[in-house]
């Protein structure tokens, strides 16, 4: 699968299907193109190919991608906003990057919390550094966690629960309300969209 980027929004484009991947081929030789045509540089260098296969068997592993004579590299990992994927679609690749970026956080809220600082603001540092980091786009990726990843998480804030001194939001939680606020938003904008016909 391509991902082409206009305007901000990313499309999937040229998706195999029956191991023929000749619209793949044709959709990066066409992004290419426009590439050109625009005087846009292509660094083939930083480009990466993620190929996601979720088959158990026959899988079969296309050549690789050819750009300007350069080989792209293909990946099994890659880091896209701040969410890293697999090409299994699992995301214990993502929690672990995730746990190690809340670590140095963690220390930061306990050595805040033994200055005997308020719970109120004690709360306020947990949820603009610690909260903010493990809920980014909670929507996409919980849902397909497994157990152990799970809890590496709700470890974290039940660690950082007891250093504020209350109870915080589980992971489960924070991702129903991320949900609901989803539905709500695009219900309101689907909403103002068919009035505006």
């Amino acid at each position: 699968m391509v991902l082409v980027k206009r305007d901000g929004i990313q499309s999937p484009r040229g998706l195999p299907y029956n191991d023929d991947d000749r619209i793949y081929r044709e959709q990066i030789a066409n992004f290419v193109a426009e590439c050109d045509r625009n005087y846009l540089h292509l660094n083939v260098s930083k480009t990466k190919e993620l190929i996601i296969d979720l088959r158990r068997a026959n899988k079969i592993v296309p050549e690789p991608v050819v750009i300007d004579s350069k080989t792209v590299d293909r990946v099994t990992e890659y880091k896209y906003l701040g969410v890293v994927m697999d090409d299994q679609l699992k995301w214990d690749a993502h929690v672990e990057y995730v746990a190690k970026r809340l670590k140095p956080r963690m220390y930061c809220l306990r050595k805040l919390v033994s200055f005997d600082v308020n719970q109120n603001i004690s709360s306020i540092v947990y949820n603009s550094i610690i909260s903010s980091v493990w809920s980014y786009c909670i929507t996409s990726w919980v849902g397909n966690i497994n157990k152990t990843s799970k809890k590496v998480l709700d470890d974290t804030v039940i660690r950082a629960g007891r250093a504020v001194g209350k109870r915080l939001p589980m992971v489960d939680e924070v991702l129903i309300v991320g949900l609901m606020i989803s539905f709500i938003l695009f219900s309101r904008i689907s909403i103002t969209l068919s009035t505006l016909h």
